[in-house]
């Protein structure tokens, strides 16, 4: 008994449960019964006796017939079946062909075709010719989709037929120069539809002024390429690309006509270098001309640009014909007109060469470039930094300019840093002189606010070394 209801309470009822049950009480004085009907209501059983008519069975569908009686209902009508399939190319994998068939036709189809009144039939159609099938039914009420059919049906098997789906990601190039290059999708054996499989290939070569008719191959086989010959002066040309599928019992659909390009030829234009200059110690930037990503240029499209380079540390150069080793290459994909070396040795000497390349490979190398990487920064410090009041908002910094030595790089002015001592020097104001100025006003200063100050000398190798802090207010230098 479940506590606060009459009656009895089942737990994990199970439809086997169902039927007429007679509860007896009792006492001292007299016996009393009563009888009751329990009906477990859930989802539907599993329908019985599923077959295929066999005269009904083509290449694209067939009509399946299963049993269904009111026992099976579970306590709420039949609304629809699912029709479960399972081919021979895929054992244990089994699909829905045929969803939410009303009870309604069901019947009605079973009825048409001279089944029994417990029988329920419906047409699936979409099956795939030369294929082994068999089909399972479920049947759905209120409470839910029910259990798969008691048995499987029988294997059919669809009769062979043309190919229905044409050939699917069409595409190609690349390759050897002079080659049209074509690919697609292999149908997998599951669509082949029947034995003798094969493609019919087309393609022609596109114009806006001549007519090109079409090129035909036929390939046996299930393939998935097929290389063309149209000739080394056809590089990287478009091409209109088609592919039909046909088998024993004949042709199936082409694919759309797709763009595909002959490889591309061999670059024979060199990328000239405009400059080469050093950017710090280890650094040099070197920038070229670049080259027209046109066909008519490269061939093709420009797949990057290949720069080598040498260290001359053994005095042998390229210029008065020397036989260089340890070339060095960097890669620099897509268009671009300069590219940054780093981590190069100091205050050496190089040379510098480039290539264009496409998917055909590089061109010929160009001529040599001479450059080299910076000298040292400035290794001392500016002295004797002063500062003094300029103006209501502005002081007058003056220091000492420094000499370099023939390991430095020639100075080309100073850099004068400043920040609120409470802040610190990533977040400093900053300017710069020029070559021989050895003073710099510093403008837009706060009122009662202490400040520090630094200077370093800058040339070609970067920003030297920096003096000593100094610490000002607007009235000046305070210590």
């Amino acid at each position: 008994m479940k506590e606060g209801a009459s009656g009895l309470y089942i737990r994990e009822a199970q439809y086997a449960h169902e039927g007429e049950y007679t509860c007896e009480a009792q006492t001292p004085l007299q016996v009393d019964t009563r009888t009751a009907k329990v009906t477990v209501r859930g989802p539907p059983g599993a329908p019985a006796g599923v077959y295929v008519d066999g005269e009904t069975v083509t290449s694209f569908s067939a009509r399946v017939i299963w049993t269904m009686t009111s026992s099976m209902e579970h306590g709420a009508p039949i609304l629809s079946y699912d029709i479960e399939a399972e081919t021979s190319y895929d054992p244990g994998n089994w699909t829905i062909v045929a969803r939410d068939v009303s009870e309604s036709t069901a019947v009605a189809t079973a009825k048409n075709n001279g089944n029994r009144s417990d029988q329920r039939s419906t047409y699936v159609t979409g099956l795939v010719p030369n294929t082994n099938y068999r089909f399972k039914v479920r049947a759905v009420n209120a409470y839910g989709r029910g259990s798969e059919s008691s048995r499987l049906s029988a294997y059919i098997h669809t009769p062979s037929a043309p190919p229905y789906r044409a050939p699917h990601s069409v595409g190609g190039g690349d390759g050897k120069v002079g080659t049209l290059n074509m690919s697609w999708t292999p149908i997998p054996e599951s669509e082949h539809c029947g034995p003798g499989l094969g493609y019919t290939l087309y393609w022609k070569r596109q114009s806006t002024r001549e007519r090109y008719d079409w090129n035909k191959v036929v390939l046996l086989g299930n393939v998935g390429m097929y290389s063309a010959l149209v000739g080394v002066e056809n590089y990287y040309l478009g091409y209109d690309v088609m592919v039909g599928v046909f088998n024993n019992l004949g042709a199936g659909p082409n694919s759309s006509v797709v763009t595909v390009f002959s490889a591309m030829g061999m670059p024979d234009i060199v990328p000239k270098i405009k400059s080469v200059s050093g950017v710090n110690l280890s650094s040099v930037l070197v920038t070229w001309d670049p080259i027209p990503d046109e066909r008519e240029h490269i061939k093709g499209r420009i797949g990057g640009y290949t720069i080598q380079y040498y260290w001359n540390n053994l005095g042998c150069s390229p210029l008065k014909g020397c036989a260089v080793t340890n070339l060095r290459n960097r890669n620099i994909y897509g268009q671009a007109s300069e590219v940054l070396l780093i981590d190069l040795e100091i205050n050496s000497e190089f040379f510098f060469r480039m290539q264009v390349f496409n998917s055909a490979g590089r061109g010929p190398k160009g001529e040599w470039r001479r450059g080299e990487t910076s000298k040292n920064a400035p290794l001392n410090y500016p002295r004797f930094v002063t500062v003094t009041s300029h103006g209501p908002n502005s002081v007058l910094v003056t220091w000492q300019g420094i000499m370099t030595t023939k390991n430095e790089e020639i100075i080309t002015g100073y850099k004068v840093k400043w920040w609120l001592v409470q802040s610190d020097i990533r977040h400093a104001n900053e300017t710069t002189t020029e070559l021989l100025d050895t003073s710099a006003v510093l403008h837009r200063l706060q009122q009662e606010s202490v400040y520090q100050l630094r200077v370093q000398g800058v040339s070609a190798g970067g920003d030297g070394a920096m003096s000593y802090s100094v610490f000002f207010t607007l009235k000046g230098k305070s210590y």
